[in-house]
């Protein structure tokens, strides 16, 4: 199925999935049919572009700590369980204060992750972008 009709328009996947397969075009294009100076680097860059835009759709940071994570604390199946709040409403909270504090440490960690290779992205495509023509 041709990549635009999986676009959907509601988030930045959609975005990131095109532009993934831009670069992954004119890097093949650079690479096979080139006349490009220096086309080892930027190759190169457009490889670790590509590579970067995996990661954040994937989303899939520290998957092997969040795997011991619901092993430790995930006995019954359930993240959360149901509170009844002073006001009457039912709102979900973490099972134990332990867990909470160790699954919000891992979660700083996944989105300190995410957010490095956000800027690391950017920071090759501010850089580097507008060099990666034949």
């Amino acid at each position: 199925m041709p990549i635009i009709w999986r676009d959907r328009d509601w988030d930045y996947h959609g975005i990131l999935v095109m532009l993934q397969y831009k670069i992954k075009r004119t890097c093949h294009c650079i690479g096979k049919y080139g006349h490009h100076e220096n086309p080892e680097e930027d190759i190169k860059n457009m490889e670790r572009a590509i590579l970067l835009i995996d990661r954040i759709v994937e989303c899939n940071y520290l998957s092997e700590e969040f795997d011991a994570h619901c092993k430790k604390w995930n006995k019954s199946g359930e993240w959360l369980k149901t509170v009844e709040t002073e006001d009457g409403r039912h709102i979900m909270a973490p099972r134990s204060p332990e867990e909470y504090a160790e699954f919000k440490a891992m979660c700083d960690r996944m989105q300190a992750a995410e957010e490095a290779d956000w800027g690391e992205l950017w920071g090759i495509l501010n850089k580097e972008l507008r060099n990666w023509w034949d």
